[in-house]
């Protein structure tokens, strides 16, 4: 059996910690905090992995929102501000399973479309369920979202 994400997170804190390296304990402690938090407010239940990597993209998004109100206020490229956001970014990236790609996107979209009664903009719903079901959490969902709206669009 493999090892949950969350375990897996909580074990990377505590080398971390044992290795004395404070900010990298220090943040993976905070987040194994908030992905667990998830599963003991849901029926006191460790999460899921779809659940704690739905908490990882979070804080991404947390981060990317940061780093754009940095461009904004124009920080210096090299400061410290900028940096342990990319550090933290880089860290969170490498527990996030492989994200669908572009092309097994478009081919995911296409088959849900092509397996379709009727095709038009109503259908959008199915078609996202139906990635879902194929990718999980492992999938941009903006970006299927626009696909699917000018495939729907363009075949209806």
């Amino acid at each position: 059996m493999t090892q949950s994400l969350l375990k897996r997170i909580q074990d990377d804190a505590l080398a971390a910690r044992k290795a004395r390296d404070t900010a990298k304990g220090t943040f993976l402690t905070t987040l194994f905090s908030e992905a667990g938090r998830v599963g003991k407010d849901n029926g006191s239940r460790e999460s899921t992995d779809d659940e704690v990597a739905k908490v990882i993209k979070k804080f991404i998004n947390n981060i990317d929102g940061m780093l754009a109100e940095f461009d904004k206020r124009a920080v210096p490229t090299d400061s410290e501000l900028r940096t342990q956001p990319h550090f933290e970014r880089a860290l969170l990236e490498a527990y996030l399973p492989k994200q669908a790609t572009e092309d097994e996107m478009r081919a995911a979209v296409a088959a849900a479309i092509a397996g379709l009664a009727e095709v038009n903009m109503k259908q959008m719903g199915v078609v996202m369920g139906r990635l879902t079901a194929q990718f999980g959490e492992n999938f941009d969902r903006a970006f299927a979202s626009s696909l699917v709206k000018a495939s729907l669009s363009a075949k209806a």
